[in-house]
C-alpha cells in the first residue's frame, strides 16, 4: 500500500490506554496499586497488554505511524508499506519506490527502506532501522550493524522530533550505498565447502530446528563450495518468506544473518 492508504489503515490500529491496577489484600480490601498501571486494549473490552510502571508512556501505533508518514512526505520520498500487526506489536516495512541500489559487477539490484516497530507489551519501544530488499527474490535485509537505527523506550518523549531522526537515518543510508556495495562484493568472494557450514551455523545459531532447516536449504543449492553471500541469502529467505516463522524468530534470524554478512569468513570460523 502507498502512504495515503497506510494513513487510512492506521485509523483502525488497536489503541492502548493505561488504567489503575486494583489489588485485594489479606483482609479482602481492594486498593489501587500506586506503583503500577495496566496497559489495556481500548477497543477489545480492556484486554490486558501488560503491567507497567507509572513512568511508562503509551505510544499509539497510529501516532508513530503517522509520524513516519509525515517525515517521508516532508522529504518527498515515495514509499510502499507492508504492515504486520497483532494487537500488541506493530511492524511496518517501508520500501522506497525511487531509491534503487545497483551492483552491476554481480548483476544484483536492491531497494532501500526502513522498518518501524512499536509495541504495547514492553517487548520493544519504538524502533526504526534501515532495511534493504534484494529485488531478485524479495529477501528482506535488516542492517542495524551497518547503519545505526533509532530506538527509544516508552518512558521518553518518543515522537518528539521523530521526523528529524528519520531524516538523519535516511541521509546516512544514502551515504552508505558505496559501502554496502563493497560489503556484498566481499561476501561474494568468501567461499566455504558446504559441509563446513554446519560448524559455522552451530556457532551462530543455538536453535537446532532453524539451523537444520537452513543447512538443508544450503545443501539443496547442490554446490561443493558456497559463498558467504549465498549463506546469508538462504537465512534471509527463510526469515522473510517462511510462513511458519513467528515475528520474534524472524527478527532473531535477521540479526544472525546480518552477522554473517558483516563478518569476514576468517572471523566467523
Amino acid at each position: 500500500m502507498n502512504l495515503a492508504e497506510l494513513k487510512n489503515e492506521s485509523l483502525s490500529f488497536d489503541r492502548a490506554i493505561k488504567i489503575p491496577v486494583l489489588l485485594k489484600n489479606m483482609a479482602g480490601q481492594i486498593n489501587e496499586d500506586k506503583d503500577h498501571k495496566a496497559v489495556v486494549n481500548e477497543q477489545k473490552n480492556d484486554e490486558v497488554f501488560s503491567f507497567v510502571s507509572n513512568g511508562y508512556k503509551v505510544v499509539q501505533h497510529q501516532e508513530v505511524t503517522e509520524s513516519i508518514i509525515e517525515a517521508l512526505t516532508l522529504l518527498n520520498i515515495r514509499a510502499d508499506a507492508k504492515v504486520v500487526l497483532n494487537s500488541n506489536r506493530l511492524i511496518i516495512d517501508f520500501d522506497f519506490v525511487d531509491n534503487k541500489i545497483e551492483l552491476k559487477e554481480v548483476g544484483e539490484e536492491f531497494k532501500s527502506g526502513i522498518r518501524l516497530i512499536n509495541s504495547y507489551d514492553k517487548t520493544a519501544g519504538v524502533f526504526i532501522c534501515p532495511r534493504i530488499m534484494r529485488l531478485a527474490c524479495s529477501n528482506g535485509m535488516i542492517l542495524t550493524r551497518f547503519i545505526k537505527g533509532f530506538y527509544a523506550i516508552h518512558t521518553s518523549d518518543i515522537c518528539k522530533d521523530l521526523s528529524l531522526k528519520v531524516k538523519s537515518l535516511l541521509v546516512e543510508l544514502a551515504d552508505k550505498q558505496d559501502d554496502f556495495k563493497i560489503l556484498v562484493e566481499e561476501a561474494i568472494k568468501d567461499s566455504i565447502e558446504w559441509q563446513y557450514c554446519e560448524k559455522l551455523l552451530i556457532k551462530l545459531m543455538g536453535r537446532e530446528k532453524h539451523r537444520k532447516e537452513i543447512l538443508s536449504r544450503i545443501k539443496a543449492l547442490n554446490k561443493e563450495v558456497v559463498t558467504r553471500w549465498e549463506i546469508y541469502n538462504v537465512v534471509t529467505a527463510y526469515a522473510t518468506h517462511d510462513n511458519f516463522i513467528s515475528v520474534s524468530v524472524g527478527e532473531w534470524l535477521h540479526t544472525r544473518a546480518e552477522k554473517i554478512l558483516m563478518t569476514p569468513l576468517i572471523e566467523l570460523r
